[in-house]
């Protein structure tokens, strides 16, 4: 067989297209998802979450709640598993008619964007130019009249 430069292209397409369907009908990336969600939720209350002094709590009464998650349009089911009414885990919920116990890593990954040091904790109003990552921290009632004062302008 004579390998040129178009015979090189084509296998290695080839080889990399075969690849990733094998790698996608393979329950190791789904495996790998759900270990990696696992080790951040045990791993993540190790951490300063953003503000909160010390970590999630690890004993006390814990309750189960059911939601559905608003991170995507999905609307997947969720039980959130809550200690000391502080949420701990998201699971897909069983029976729910759209994921039936499933759950997107983005879902997965919703206590990281609950509890995460980057999340903005207070209403933030720009005072620099546009793309200048300058803000100030404003009141909640700043935030929701400048809201009111400008949806009412849209009005107009």
């Amino acid at each position: 067989m004579k390998l040129d430069r178009r015979t090189f292209i084509e296998l290695a397409v080839g080889f990399s297209a075969g690849a990733g369907a094998g790698f996608m009908l393979t329950p190791v990336n789904w495996k790998l998802m759900d270990d990696m969600t696992i080790w951040s939720q045990e791993l993540w209350p190790r951490y300063q979450l953003g503000g909160l002094e010390g970590r999630l709590p690890e004993r006390g009464e814990v309750t189960h709640a059911d939601s559905v998650c608003t991170l995507c349009p999905g609307g997947c089911g969720i039980t959130v598993r809550k200690v000391e009414n502080r949420a701990t885990k998201i699971e897909g919920r069983e029976g729910y008619p759209i994921n039936d116990g499933g759950i997107c890593p983005l879902g997965a990954a919703g206590l990281q964007l609950l509890y995460g040091p980057w999340r903005a904790q207070s209403p933030l109003k720009r005072v620099g130019k546009r793309g200048s990552g300058e803000f100030q921290k404003i009141t909640w009632d700043e935030a929701i009249n400048t809201v009111v004062q400008k949806l009412g302008n849209l009005r107009k």
